[in-house]
């Protein structure tokens, strides 16, 4: 059931996060949150029969109580997308780049060899090196202000990042299986996400502009 996310939207339903389930209990329960007009795609979160019929007299929430192999158990049925009830006003902000970030913008694969990569054995290589970056800058050899920019950054096993060192891709004899690029935010939030998982998420997402 952990693995059970929750599609959070904003009041007029553009797309804030995705959540733990825990947490999208808290906010309908709170009255923060609820289901989007229309939407009846939910999550059985088990509880006790009288637990499920108290929630539904008190606080108007979607349960149900089944009969199973002679046995009644209570669902409180959890919305798999939320709306805010009050709309959030939320600053644009590039995606910070980190190590997390670029593993998820490349798919957790090193740029050079092309080897899958986890949060523990994926490192950050920087294509122009750090330790060079003024050098090549005042060469006007690269575009830019900072050496920690989405474009100069790649996910990288530690042996390749070893090899590569403070070398140029040139220098060391390299070469990149894949083209650095900008994220949006919510590419970086659903690439923690199998899509194919939910689907019933479709009237608020292009999936496309997310593979």
């Amino acid at each position: 059931m952990s693995s059970r996310k929750v599609l959070l939207l904003n009041r007029g339903e553009s797309v804030l996060d995705v959540i733990t389930w825990q947490t999208a209990v808290c906010l309908l329960v709170k009255g923060n949150a609820i289901a989007p007009w229309g939407y009846d795609h939910f999550y059985k979160i088990p509880v006790a029969p009288a637990t499920a019929e108290r929630m539904q007299f008190e606080g108007n929430f979607e349960t149900s109580i089944e009969e199973e192999d002679g046995v009644q158990r209570g669902y409180f049925l959890l919305p798999t997308a939320l709306v805010l009830v009050e709309y959030a006003h939320i600053p644009y902000r590039r995606a910070a780049v980190n190590k997390r970030n670029v593993l998820k913008r490349d798919k957790y694969t090193c740029g050079y060899c092309g080897v899958k990569l986890t949060e523990t054995t994926g490192t950050i290589d920087h294509i122009v090196p750090q330790s060079r970056w003024e050098e090549f800058k005042k060469k006007g050899q690269v575009k830019g202000k900072y050496v920690n920019s989405w474009k100069n950054v790649v996910a990288s096993c530690q042996k390749c990042n070893s090899k590569k060192d403070d070398k140029t891709l040139k220098e060391c004899g390299m070469t990149l299986k894949i083209t650095p690029f900008v994220p949006s935010r919510d590419y970086l939030i659903f690439k923690s996400v199998n899509l194919e998982d939910h689907q019933v998420w479709e009237r608020f997402l292009c999936f496309d502009d997310l593979k």
